[in-house]
């Protein structure tokens, strides 16, 4: 169940988990390709200028 007021990280550090996440930015700079478990890769990015991001889908299990 979703509450009517999200709760909205705006701090250095915060952090965002999810399966899915929807973004906009007016600047995004490739990052880097890392490898990941098996044949999976991991791609990094920076987001920069008016950053909104969105959970689509959440974690079912967190990973670490």
């Amino acid at each position: 169940m979703r509450s009517a007021l999200p709760i909205v990280h705006r701090n250095a550090g915060d952090a965002l988990r999810g399966e899915k996440i929807a973004v906009k930015a007016e600047k995004i700079r490739m990052g880097s390709v890392q490898a990941g478990s098996s044949r999976h890769q991991i791609q990094t990015l920076t987001l920069e200028d008016k950053v909104f991001c969105i959970i689509e889908i959440p974690l079912v299990a967190s990973r670490k």
